[in-house]
């Protein structure tokens, strides 16, 4: 299990909730948000809302919308680091994931929890934990909106066994995954837990520089920009 996050409660109170009515009312079992995961979110809400009152506030006009979209943001995570994420590793990716600008981002990245009976958040990028691809179930699934929307969809995967640890038959099962994902028009990148472990927020920035890489793609195809000289 584990260790309970000390202040985490008042984070969730927003609405003015007890622990107690959080747990009961939503199904949030506090005590399972992992610690790093919690305290990952809450440096990226710092920072991305430091630049949220210098780049939008203005022009929102008022904290009423801040505050509106980061009771939101809270939500979703304590939903998804709780009842979608699988294991503390997830919680951690999931937190630096979703601070992660993915090149362009002008609004805040949303959360779908496909278990609810809603469609896709209509954002510039959405994550969806545990989603699901024809017969494979993938640990977060990014849609992000590219030039003229053309979608860009990246599936990231988080593996319980170090690359050298896995069987030929696990490997090979992987591999054969990853194929059929690509096949659907996925772009896949697979993170191992000691990788994630060590630096959750290295992982979530290749997981941008691919997202950057095809926003560029994108453009170069339609003649907007010149692609880069290779080296």
């Amino acid at each position: 299990m584990s260790k309970k996050l000390s202040g985490l409660y008042p984070w969730l109170r927003f609405k003015g909730h007890t622990q107690e009515q959080w747990e009961e009312w939503y199904g949030l079992n506090t005590e399972f948000i992992d610690v790093k995961a919690a305290e990952a979110y809450l440096e990226g809400e710092a920072v991305y809302f430091e630049e949220f009152d210098e780049d939008y506030g203005a022009r929102l006009g008022a904290r009423v919308d801040k505050q509106r979209i980061l009771e939101k943001m809270r939500d979703e995570f304590a939903n998804a680091t709780i009842n979608l994420c699988e294991s503390p590793i997830e919680q951690r990716l999931l937190a630096a994931l979703l601070w992660t600008s993915y090149g362009y981002r002008s609004a805040p990245v949303e959360i779908w929890d496909c278990t609810m009976p809603f469609g896709k958040p209509q954002t510039d990028v959405v994550i969806a934990p545990q989603y699901q691809i024809d017969k494979h179930r993938v640990d977060f699934a990014i849609f992000i909106n590219g030039v003229a929307n053309e979608e860009i969809k990246i599936v990231v995967e988080c593996d319980g066994h170090e690359f050298h640890e896995k069987t030929k038959e696990q490997a090979a099962r992987d591999k054969k995954r990853d194929r059929d994902l690509q096949i659907a028009g996925w772009k896949v990148l697979r993170f191992s837990g000691s990788e994630i472990w060590r630096d959750h927020e290295a992982c979530a920035e290749t997981v941008e520089s691919l997202a950057v890489n095809e926003i560029e793609a994108q453009l170069v195809r339609r003649g907007l920009i010149k692609p880069r000289p290779r080296r």
